[in-house]
């Protein structure tokens, strides 16, 4: 049995969201360093604006992976109890999981689903139905 969360063209999206923000930075820094150079008649060096320019845009691009690409997205619970986890990203990515046990977490109306084995922590994507959640739950916990 197979539940999907969540369409994962929606954690793309929300990700391309990050992607526009990473260029909006890149963008902005490098006005305002173009303006404070200007300004005090300095001598704009690469490596300089690079390193200026690169820094929030990469720790946005960053965010957008760990919260919306390296999760999970559907799960399938075999016969022999063996659960399945397919990611968003890289596509066709999914791991087997022997021994395992769920929990939900909220953020505000949105859930996810935990997955916890050997000491390891996999999180799903952000589901603004709840009902999913907890059906996930109860399949996970009954196998």
């Amino acid at each position: 049995m197979e539940i999907v969360l969540q369409d994962p063209s929606i954690a793309w999206s929300k990700f391309s969201n990050f992607v526009w923000f990473s260029v909006l930075a890149i963008i902005l820094s490098y006005t305002v360093i173009r303006i404070d150079a200007y300004r005090k008649m300095k001598k704009l060096k690469a490596k300089i604006v690079m390193l200026k320019c690169g820094f929030l845009p990469l720790l946005l691009l960053y965010a957008g992976y760990t919260e919306q690409l390296n999760r999970f997205y559907a799960l399938a619970i075999n016969d022999n109890g063996v659960l399945t986890l397919r990611y968003v990203f890289p596509k066709g990515k999914h791991i087997w999981i022997e021994d395992y046990r769920a929990r939900v977490s909220r953020d505000g109306a949105r859930c996810s689903l935990n997955i916890f084995s050997d000491g390891e922590r996999l999180k799903s994507v952000m589901v603004v139905n709840t009902n999913i959640c907890r059906e996930a739950v109860q399949a996970v916990e009954s196998s």
